[in-house]
Order: C-alpha cells, then sequence, then structure tokens
C-alpha cells in the first residue's frame, strides 16, 4: 500500500469515527433533552409550552449541540470537501503538544465534575438548590456522555488508531495502575462484607474518624505548591541570584521554607480559638479558666506533682504515665506556671515542628514541591482539629495530650532513618540518634518501639546487598534506644523491683479486657454513636473492669501480669475466629481513615445555587468552606453504617489514585527508604489492633502516611504537567533527590563502630535519659511536714472561726479524719447535678450536691470535693492549700480548705456548708 492509498484508508477511518461520534452526541442530546422535558413544572412558571423561561433556555442549549452533532454528521457526506478538511485540521491541532495536553485535561475534568453533579444530585436535601440540580442534570449527563466519548476518540485521532503507541511506554503508569486496581479491589471486598467499617464486636478501642482536610485546603496546599513552582522557576530565569544565594547559608531554600511553614504553623494553631471538649473542660467559677479534663488532667497532675518535689508519680502510685510527656508537662508548667493558657503556646511551639518535619521527609523522598504541599496540608488538618475540638473526640496541640507528640517522635524517626538509608555508610551516627529518638517516645507510648522491626525490616530490603551496614545501624539504633530507656527502668526497679516503662502489670490487665467474653459480646466503644450534629462533644462511657481484672489480695504486680496475661491467652485459644476477627476489623478501620479523611465532597456548587436562593453570604461561606458543614455533609463522624455517600464515591476513587501515584513515585526515587512511612504505619496501625484499638486518636502518629502519600501524588502530577507543557524540561532546585536509577548508597570509608561521634552522641543520649530520675533527686519538697504543723497552728489561733469549728478541726485527727497539704489544681464551683465529661469517679464528675472542687498534688495526691451553696469569690489555681476531711474511694470529702498567697500568707478559710454539727468521718453528704 503506497503513501497515498494509506493516508486515504486513513481518512476513510476517521470519518467513519467521526461519524459514530457525532451520531451518538445527538442520541445523547435527545436523551437529555428528553429527561430535562419529563421534569414537572408549576403552571405558575410556565411561559411557552408548558416551560419555564429557565426550562426553555436549557432546552435550547440542548438542541444547540443536538443540531450542531447532527449537522457535523451530515456533513460528512453532504459536504466530504469541507469535511476532510475540518479532519486534517483536527488532526494537525491534535500534534501539537499544548493543544493535545489542554485536550486531554479539560475533558477529564469535564468528566469528573459532570459525574461528580450527577452523584451529587439525589443526596441534596433542600429544596431550592434541588430544583436547580435536577434542572441541570440533564445537562450534566449530556456533558459527561461528551467528555467520555471524545476522551476515547482523541486518542485514537493523535495516533493514527495506532493501539501500539497508545499503549504506555513508562514502567510507572503500570506500577500506578497496579496500585489503583489492587485499592479499588481491597474497597470493594471491604464494601461487600463490611470489615473495617461496622463496629460490631469491636470492643472498646473503637474510634471514629479524626479531623478532615476539606476539598477547599487540598486546593489551597496545592497552590501554595504552586506557588513555589512560580518561585523556582523565577529563580531558574535569575542564575546570578540563584548563585548569590548558594553561597549564603542563611538564604537556603530548604532553611528559609523550614522556617516559614513552622512560623504559619504556630500562628495558625496558636491563634485559632481553644474550645472545650471531652479533654479540656470549660471555664467555671471562680476563675473561668480552661483546665485539662480526662486523659489530659492525669497527665498534667502527673508532670505538677513533679514540681512539687514529690517525684513523677501519677495519683499515688509511685510510677508514672507516660513518663517523658508528663515531664514535659512539668518543664513547661516550671517556665509558665501553673495556668492552662500560659504554657499551651509553648506546646503548640514544638509542636509546630512536625509540617516542618513532614516537609523535610518528603522533600529527602520526594520533591520540595510535594513537601511545601504536604506541610500545608497538616497545618490545615491540625487547625480542623482545633476548630472541631467540640464536635469530633480528637486530640490536638492545644491539648495536653501525648498523642500529637508522638506524631512527632514518628516524623523524627523516621527521617533519620530515611537520612540514614541515603549513606549509610557516612551517616551511621543517625541510626543511634534514631535509637534515643525510639526510646525517648516509648516513654510516652511503649508502642512506639513497634516501629523498630517494621522500619529495620523495610531498611534490610534497601540494604539487602550490604548486610553489615545494615546489621551495624540497627546494633546501634538498639544501643541509642536502650540508653534513653536504662535509667527511667532503673529508677522503676529500685523503687518497685519490676522491670518496666510505665506500668508494672506491662498493661496486662488491658490485655485481659479486651480479650475476653465481656469485651466481645457488650463492650462500649471508645465513643458513643455521634449524633448527626456536631453541637455537643460525644461523652464514651468508661469500661467498667470485670472482678478478674482487680488485684488479688497479696498478690503482687509480677503475678498480676501473669494472671492476666494467661486469660489474655486462654480466651484467644478458645476464640481463635472472633480474635482474628477483631484485630482484621480494627487494622482496616485504620488503614481506611487514613483515606477517608481526605478530601471527600466539593461543595462549591451547591452552595452557589443555595446562595442565589437566600442571597446570605455567612451563610454561603458556611456551606461552602466550614470544617462544621464538612463533617455534617458526609456520614463518616456521625452514626455512620459503613455506607458510602454517593458523593463521595469519586473523590475516594481519585484519592486512592494520588496515593498510588504517590507510592510509584517515590519508589521510584527512592526503594524501599520511600516506604519507610508505610511500614511504620502497618507495624502501629496493628500493633493497635491487637489490643482492639483503631481510628481517631489512636493512630494519629501515622495516619499522616496517607496523606504523605497523597501530596507526593499531587507533586507528581503537578511536576509531570510542568515538565509536559515545558518541553520535558523541569527548572532547578525543584526536586530535592535524584531519580533511583541515578542513585544508590554510597560505599566510602567506613567509620568504626565506636567512633568519637557515636560516642559523644551516646553519651548525650544516656545523659538526656538520666534528666527524668536525675529531676526527681534535685526537685526540693515543696510541702514537707514542718511547714503543715506550722500552717496547722497557725489556723487554731484565727479569730474567724468559731469555739466549735476549731474545737471540731483541732481534734479531726482523733475522730478519724485527715490533714493534707499540696498544691491545689483546677480549683472551680459545680451546681448539683453538674460534672465534667471524661474519667469516671473523680471529683469533676457529675454529683448530686453543689460543691467546690479541685485536685491536690503534693505529698499525697487526690480529688478534693468540698459542699458548698456557692462559688468562692477568689481560688487561685496552683495555690498552696491546708485541707481537712475524710478520704474516700472516689475523692477526699473536705470539711474545711485553708487557701494561701503566693507569700504563703492565708487568703481564705472555706468551710463545708452546712458544717456538721459533729466530728468524725465519714462525713453526711449534704
Amino acid at each position: 500500500m503506497n503513501d497515498q492509498s494509506l493516508a486515504s484508508h486513513f481518512t476513510q477511518k476517521i470519518t467513519h469515527l467521526l461519524r459514530v461520534y457525532f451520531l451518538l452526541a445527538s442520541l445523547a442530546g435527545f436523551l437529555a433533552l428528553w429527561q430535562l422535558l419529563r421534569i414537572p413544572v408549576g403552571a405558575k412558571n410556565a411561559l411557552i409550552l408548558g416551560l419555564s423561561i429557565e426550562r426553555l433556555v436549557l432546552a435550547a442549549g440542548i438542541l444547540g449541540v443536538i443540531l450542531a452533532a447532527a449537522g457535523m454528521l451530515l456533513a460528512s457526506w453532504l459536504r466530504k470537501p469541507f469535511f476532510i478538511r475540518f479532519q486534517e485540521k483536527l488532526t494537525a491541532e491534535l500534534q501539537k503538544r499544548s493543544t493535545w495536553g489542554w485536550a486531554i485535561f479539560g475533558f477529564a475534568l469535564g468528566l469528573f465534575l459532570g459525574s461528580y453533579w450527577i452523584l451529587l444530585t439525589p443526596e441534596i436535601t433542600e429544596p431550592f438548590t434541588l430544583a436547580y440540580f435536577e434542572r441541570l442534570q440533564p445537562w450534566m449527563w449530556l456533558l459527561s456522555i461528551l467528555c467520555a466519548q471524545t476522551l476515547v476518540v482523541l486518542p485514537l485521532l493523535r495516533y493514527n488508531f495506532n493501539l501500539h503507541t497508545l499503549r504506555p511506554q513508562s514502567k510507572i503508569l503500570y506500577q500506578i495502575a497496579s496500585l489503583l486496581a489492587g485499592f479499588l479491589v481491597i474497597w470493594l471486598l471491604i464494601s461487600l462484607t463490611g470489615l473495617g467499617v461496622t463496629a460490631s464486636d469491636a470492643g472498646a478501642g473503637w474510634y471514629y474518624l479524626g479531623s478532615p482536610v476539606m476539598e477547599n485546603q487540598a486546593l489551597l496546599a496545592w497552590g501554595l505548591g504552586m506557588f513555589y513552582l512560580l518561585l523556582a522557576l523565577w529563580g531558574d530565569s535569575h542564575p546570578a541570584f540563584l548563585a548569590g544565594a548558594r553561597k549564603s547559608k542563611i538564604l537556603r531554600t530548604d532553611l528559609i521554607l523550614s522556617l516559614l511553614i513552622w512560623a504559619a504553623a504556630f500562628i495558625t494553631w496558636n491563634n485559632l480559638p481553644l474550645v472545650a471538649n471531652w479533654f479540656v473542660a470549660p471555664p467555671r467559677a471562680p476563675n473561668y479558666a480552661f483546665y485539662p479534663n480526662s486523659d489530659a488532667y492525669l497527665y498534667d497532675t502527673t508532670g505538677q506533682t513533679l514540681l512539687t518535689g514529690e517525684g513523677l508519680k501519677t495519683q499515688n502510685t509511685p510510677f508514672a504515665i507516660r513518663p517523658m510527656y508528663t515531664f514535659f508537662l512539668g518543664v513547661l508548667h516550671a517556665l509558665g506556671g501553673v495556668d492552662y493558657e500560659a504554657i499551651i503556646w509553648m506546646q503548640v511551639a514544638l509542636l509546630a515542628l512536625i509540617p516542618v518535619l513532614l516537609y523535610a521527609l518528603t522533600a529527602q523522598i520526594h520533591s520540595r514541591v510535594a513537601g511545601v504541599i504536604a506541610a500545608a496540608l497538616i497545618i490545615l488538618r491540625e487547625s480542623n482539629a482545633i476548630i472541631l475540638g467540640k464536635a469530633i473526640t480528637t486530640s490536638h496541640a492545644k491539648l495536653l495530650m501525648s498523642d500529637l507528640p508522638t506524631t512527632l517522635g514518628a516524623m523524627l524517626f523516621i527521617f533519620l532513618m530515611v537520612r540514614w538509608l541515603q549513606k549509610p555508610d557516612q551517616r551511621q551516627t543517625l541510626t543511634l540518634i534514631a535509637g534515643g529518638v525510639t526510646g525517648a517516645f516509648m516513654l510516652i507510648r511503649p508502642e512506639f518501639g513497634v516501629l523498630l522491626p517494621f522500619v529495620g525490616f523495610a531498611a534490610l530490603l534497601q540494604l539487602i546487598r550490604q548486610p553489615k551496614t545494615w546489621f551495624k545501624g540497627m546494633l546501634l539504633l538498639a544501643i541509642g534506644t536502650l540508653l534513653m530507656l536504662i535509667p527511667w527502668v532503673w529508677r522503676n526497679y529500685q523503687i518497685t523491683g519490676t522491670i518496666f516503662l510505665d506500668s508494672p502489670t506491662y498493661r496486662a490487665d488491658l490485655f485481659a479486657l479486651r480479650y475476653s467474653e465481656y469485651e466481645t459480646e457488650s463492650a462500649p466503644t471508645a465513643l458513643p454513636a455521634q449524633e448527626s450534629s456536631p453541637t455537643s462533644a460525644p461523652e464514651p462511657p468508661q469500661i467498667t473492669a470485670t472482678p478478674t481484672i482487680s488485684m488479688q489480695p497479696g498478690e503482687s504486680s509480677e503475678a498480676f501480669a501473669e494472671r492476666m496475661a494467661q486469660e489474655a491467652a486462654d480466651f484467644a485459644k478458645s476464640n481463635p475466629r472472633a480474635v482474628a476477627y477483631f484485630i482484621a476489623n480494627h487494622f482496616f478501620n485504620s488503614q481506611i481513615q487514613t483515606v477517608l479523611y481526605l478530601p471527600g465532597t466539593w461543595r462549591l456548587p451547591d452552595s452557589i445555587i443555595g446562595f442565589l436562593g437566600h442571597k446570605e453570604l455567612a451563610k454561603f461561606w458556611a456551606d461552602c468552606c466550614s470544617a462544621n458543614s464538612y463533617i455534617r455533609r458526609l456520614p463518616f463522624w456521625f452514626k455512620w453504617d459503613g455506607t458510602m455517600p454517593r458523593q463521595a464515591w469519586l473523590f475516594v476513587a481519585a484519592n486512592l489514585l494520588l496515593i498510588s501515584v504517590g507510592l510509584a513515585s517515590a519508589w521510584r526515587r527512592q526503594r524501599f527508604a520511600a516506604l519507610l512511612p508505610l511500614a511504620a504505619s502497618l507495624g502501629y496501625t496493628l500493633i493497635n489492633a491487637v489490643v482492639r484499638n483503631s481510628g481517631g486518636r489512636y493512630i494519629l502518629a501515622v495516619d499522616w502516611v496517607g496523606m504523605f502519600y497523597y501530596a507526593i501524588g499531587l507533586g507528581q502530577l503537578t511536576l509531570w504537567g510542568l515538565a509536559y507543557f515545558r518541553g520535558g524540561e523541569l527548572p532547578t532546585g525543584i526536586s530535592a533527590t535524584p531519580k533511583a536509577e541515578e542513585w544508590t548508597p554510597l560505599q566510602g570509608e567506613q567509620p568504626p563502630l565506636w567512633s568519637a561521634a557515636n560516642l559523644k552522641v551516646a553519651t548525650a543520649i544516656l545523659l538526656l535519659g538520666c534528666l527524668l530520675p536525675l529531676s526527681e533527686k534535685i526537685i526540693p519538697a515543696r510541702y514537707p511536714a514542718e511547714l503543715l504543723a506550722a500552717r496547722y497552728a497557725a489556723l487554731l489561733q484565727t479569730a474567724d472561726l468559731s469555739a466549735a469549728e476549731k474545737s471540731m478541726l483541732a481534734n479531726w485527727e482523733a475522730s478519724g479524719g485527715q490533714i493534707v497539704q499540696g498544691r491545689a489544681l483546677y480549683p472551680r464551683f459545680h451546681a448539683a447535678g453538674e460534672g465534667e465529661a471524661g474519667i469516671r469517679r473523680t471529683p469533676f464528675s457529675p454529683l448530686p450536691f453543689a460543691r467546690t472542687d479541685f485536685y491536690l498534688v503534693g505529698p499525697f495526691n487526690h480529688g478534693i470535693v468540698l459542699p458548698q451553696t456557692e462559688s468562692p469569690e477568689t481560688f487561685p489555681n496552683g495555690a498552696d492549700v491546708v485541707v481537712w476531711g475524710c478520704n474516700g474511694m472516689d475523692y477526699f470529702e473536705a470539711l474545711a480548705v485553708v487557701i494561701y498567697d503566693s507569700n504563703g500568707e492565708p487568703l481564705d478559710l472555706l468551710l463545708r456548708q452546712p458544717f456538721p454539727e459533729s466530728g468524725g468521718c465519714p462525713i453526711s453528704v449534704p
């Protein structure tokens, strides 16, 4: 076949193809017109042929499409020369790089928008908006069909029906397709089985979804990434400026970006108002200040006990929960005072390093543009967590909770390990530091240690041809971990005779509780079935231990731990299928949540139409852009039954696509080093699933991994688009790392295991580990017995007491009462029936009588309840107090409280109301 006949053959094939195209377009137009005319219309709106003016305009537009398509179809027979010229011009235009790129992008976007409109319409409930959506839906069907068939036709026209040419040549596209197909298959299985989305048989550790990333925020983050690209492009066109900047240590790109990211995170989070929620109590009389609540108050009171010179102890136990974090809180209080808001800004300043670390990690594995996007996403997501603190129960930067500090530790650990794997021989000291980080954060959450085997295995795959290098790195990692842990473990052993981190029973009671018939059949969830309106904080019920969970008389911690472990093991042996199911259920719940918090809807279209009806700008802003409207719109936070809303289908698929792109492109650049975040996430969520924990704040330490690969995917698509429209040339300074085919671990001169640098770092880690036990030794006791005796004697001399009151107080200990002293934390007044959500059986729980309550730290830690009919006029938080009363299991019943000012002088005397006529314990309940 000669060239002329071949050209004629292709011309005929194109003609046939376009005829089919225009025929289908005409039929789609007729179907859309028929669908539009079927929609009922009120008689008062009828104008012509029973149609309203809006309907006539829409019908005219569809009719125009029909006529255009039919006209081109007829022209292919009646005006062949014209149609041939049209074909030639179209195929020639498609050969242009920019035309082809914008055409594919535009029609793909049109298909996405049209499909989303169709899926969203049935879920709209507002009548005015729904009416407009229903009338525009035929147009959206027509748009979707036209875009879909155009996306099929254009490649055939551009490549002359050469199917081999149409097949992608790059391996990464096949990797992306394989990953996406795998994700979609898993998602299909989940939707069919309900695994990971239903809390049945899940147990007490099932948490609902945490704070989201909204669609407008994802767009903003991408816009910031594009802004960086524009700066990089500008810098590429000004080489003289770049040459000067490279010589300056201050003007280095990564340093500038890191400072800007930190400042943005700190300013944004610190300026968002704190709202009362499950972990922070609302302001009450007399101080009207926020106080930590639930787990947060346990951590804070432990840290403040250290400052009284009584060591790190939780309540009255000789050991501390989360010892490293409670020590950190003690340091903050030493610097900023006892008040909540006086110290929280310092914690925010530290946690603002999280976006910086995420930027650095993403830039190391992929590129700076992806790093900027990732940092922006996590800043915005954490902002949502603060804003939604009352609507969803999660942890955020302005709460005294250990979850977000653990996130910081996980990022730092993975970053150090990635940097080591890039030059494993030259950077072995980084593994020693990573070990120190592991030990420090195991003192916050012991499960942090599970990162070691999972990340270590990924490192082994990266260094499979360098086993000695890997072994040396793992050895230093273990040494660093032990050096950080040994001082605290030795302290615990000296006090209790048991080796442990934060619990002498090794949390065996938790295992026994979670692995029991009680837990399987009727356990409450960590959160209740949340209501459909996020107007109040959900109140999770607390687990009531079964009798087998308490220690038996005379039972040691070791024997108790052994008995609990045996009970859990017996349950697992007797119920292997149930155990396998709830572990898988929890594990997939955590994996699903790493995708679901990514953008799941687009509120702008219906918000704009709604605005045309109500004309209220404030309502429009709330509907289209607020975090509260976002979580009300999607069901993942409130009574979700596992059914995926139709409006989320495309977004979930798009999120999985971006994660697939991120995984494939990160793998292409760094191989197994790029999978360290994934390995850490899988290990952390798996160990939580084993103890029947999943989702929400339980996985906050690693749930950023989904966002990490999402940002890389978004950055990679941006870079591909930029490279395509620039003819394949990227500007300098955009990519932070070389491609994998250009990168291998360097094989330089290997330093000895105990080099001078390693010895210095090891010494520093050991000294840091000694800070916790050393702090207990160097802080003097603030409340010695002599001080109590002096204050007791002074009180009995005061003229503010009657003779009967003085007599009762003087003989209080003889009548079975106690006199205690310490620092009063979180004083507040509760009316009868009022109380705080949180841990049950505390002085702050709802009680049937009015009272002033606070928590006492010092030689004796306990909650204090003083029945009173009205709030005291003044009761400074952190004031010294002496308390007369009776010790109880749930709280200390106070008879009298003396408050002292900062100079040690009596400030006020509070008496029980009504004051009892006779002394002795127990005191009659008012």
